[in-house]
């Protein structure tokens, strides 16, 4: 419920939402057997359903695709003219990514890319015994892959991978440790 919350208060935690959708769905699997298991997934998407219906209920229906075209605003272009992701660098000179491809390739192109970056953070979060570090660092990898190859992301986006790795740091310095940090002994 808190987290389809947070997607429809502001669309920025799409970008990692992918790696708590994954746990959220081997929760839902682990029972060992398919009637608790399919009892599990019908409460979750039940929960999920209904949280969209209810913040959807003030907007008349002929309004939501317009909400959905907010959330995903595929309508604007590629890139805002801020951004250091792979498609504003793929569009300078020599590539112009933009003028080569047609604009549905182009869509289907940052669709696959960004699966295939945030393939080994759905992967990791996938399992019953996530813990919270894991979970931090699994939506942070998939938060920077999404501002990375995701279809017109705001500059701004990229603080949410960033506070994620924050909050996944062990104080170590090593792998998710903020440099410099000091190590435990």
């Amino acid at each position: 419920l808190a987290f389809t919350t947070s997607l429809h208060l502001k669309q920025m935690q799409l970008y990692f939402s992918l790696p708590v959708f994954f746990n959220l769905l081997s929760w839902c699997l682990s029972s060992g057997s398919p009637l608790p298991s399919l009892l599990r997934l019908s409460l979750v998407g039940s929960t999920v359903i209904l949280t969209t219906l209810l913040f959807l209920s003030p907007f008349p229906p002929s309004t939501w695709p317009h909400i959905a075209s907010r959330a995903f605003p595929v309508h604007r272009g590629l890139y805002e003219s801020k951004v250091g992701n792979v498609w504003c660098v793929l569009d300078t000179w020599p590539f112009d990514l933009q003028d080569r491809l047609p604009q549905g390739s182009v869509k289907a192109l940052c669709l696959l890319s960004t699966i295939a970056a945030t393939y080994p953070f759905m992967k990791s979060a996938f399992g019953p015994s996530l813990d919270r570090r894991r979970l931090a660092k699994a939506m942070a990898g998939s938060a920077a892959a999404a501002y990375l190859f995701s279809y017109h992301v705001h500059e701004k986006s990229v603080l949410m991978a960033l506070a994620l790795y924050v909050a996944a740091d062990d104080g170590g310095g090593g792998a998710g440790g903020a440099a410099g940090g000091r190590p435990r002994g």
